[in-house]
């Protein structure tokens, strides 16, 4: 094999390789449990390969994003911030699965959200507080702005935070 077309076989196997991880074609969503045997190569097992688009949009200075967090609270009144590793997944999953149904107040996805906790190990929260942080891009450098409690999600009808 002379050295171009080893070059442009590399090429074909590195673009059909980030076609295979930007799709998820090895990696459907956890929520698609009739898939679940597809699920040979979720994130980052393709790395170098992106299943995401790095570039989707620019921001200016004076752009924001906000940082949304889960934030668990106990019957003693402790707290906790919750992260991806509390629940075994990825950071998207985390978003998508737990942290967008929590926070868009999804009937019972404050109690699955405990229970999925819970079964992890971790106590069974009375409540979750979804805080959201805004990150501000300046001329300067990003700003971080106070988080700011946006909602409650109760786990139990008669919890109280």
């Amino acid at each position: 094999m002379n050295g171009r077309a080893a070059a442009t076989g590399f090429l074909v196997a590195a673009l059909g390789l980030q076609t295979v991880a930007g799709f998820k074609l090895l990696a459907p969503p956890l929520r698609f449990t009739a898939l679940a045997p597809l699920r040979v190569a979720p994130s980052p097992t393709l790395w170098p390969f992106l299943d995401y688009d790095m570039y989707s949009r620019s921001m200016e200075a004076g752009s924001y994003a906000d940082r949304w967090m889960l934030v668990a609270l106990h019957s003693d009144q402790s707290e906790r911030l919750l992260s991806p590793g509390d629940f075994g997944s990825t950071w998207r999953e985390f978003r998508d699965e737990i942290l967008w149904p929590v926070r868009d107040g999804h009937e019972g996805a404050a109690s699955r959200v405990a229970t999925r906790l819970e079964q992890r190990g971790g106590a069974r929260p009375v409540a979750f507080r979804i805080e959201r942080e805004r990150l501000v891009i300046a001329e300067d450098g990003l700003q971080v702005l106070p988080r700011a409690a946006v909602r409650w999600a109760l786990v139990f009808a008669e919890s109280t935070p």
